[in-house]
């Protein structure tokens, strides 16, 4: 077959865009600067709105399910009704699934790994560790390759696992992760919110277990005063 008919289709870059991607990059974002700031493409403003308020419509629209399993979860959850919490995280997870937002974002939609990590720490609670941790695993794993390693989602992921080390009884690797958990909040300079609070009473949990109370509590002290 003649290459040149069967590529007939094909439409190449620009030798420039090779050559010099970040001037090429310049150029299409001073044209839509100009698009966007002239007055003579208002249609074209109102059809860029229009478009953003509609997603954010159908985002709204597919997220209240999402919302009221997660917070019908929650509530079993602190009454102990590890499987009815168990059943309604399933199906929070499964309505992102069905979404738009994760058919465009896969697991870039921070909902889901909310989702998973909350089931997570079902297992965990209910003493079924060994879904606990291979979930939790597999949640730090998307957590840092989908928001990286240094995100809030990787420093609750490995929190959420200290926890589960911790309460079997693997102290030391229980240790490493809650260390590179504040690790994570340090690096995004958050050490003000509660999800670092969160860690340093967790440690404070570890410590206790190890017999180490006055570490303990002055690890509880620091985490109430954030």
């Amino acid at each position: 077959m003649n290459t040149s008919t069967a590529n007939a289709g094909f439409v190449p870059f620009p030798a420039q865009w090779s050559q010099d991607p970040l001037s090429a990059f310049r150029r299409a974002r001073s044209v839509l600067r100009k698009i966007t700031e002239d007055y003579r493409y208002r249609w074209f403003q109102r059809a860029v709105g229009l478009f953003y308020l509609i997603w954010s419509g159908i985002v709204v629209v597919q997220s209240i399910a999402y919302y009221v399993y997660s917070g019908e979860a929650k509530q079993a959850f602190d009454r102990h009704c590890y499987a009815q919490a168990e059943t309604l995280f399933i199906m929070a997870a499964s309505e992102v699934e069905r979404s738009a937002s994760y058919q465009l974002m896969g697991e870039r939609d921070s909902r889901h790994i909310k989702a998973l990590n909350n089931l997570a720490e079902v297992y965990r609670a209910a003493g079924r560790f060994r879904q606990a941790e291979a979930l939790g695993l597999e949640v730090n794993s998307i957590a840092e390759s989908d928001f990286g390693k240094t995100s809030e989602a990787s420093a609750i992921s490995l929190n959420n696992l200290a926890a589960v080390y911790r309460d079997e009884g693997r102290f030391q690797q229980s240790e490493e992760l809650y260390a590179q958990s504040l690790n994570c909040w340090q690096a995004m300079r958050r050490t003000h919110e509660q999800g670092y609070a969160a860690v340093l009473y967790g440690l404070g949990q570890l410590r206790a277990k190890e017999g180490k109370s006055a570490e303990a509590e002055q690890l509880r002290c620091l985490a109430e005063k954030i």
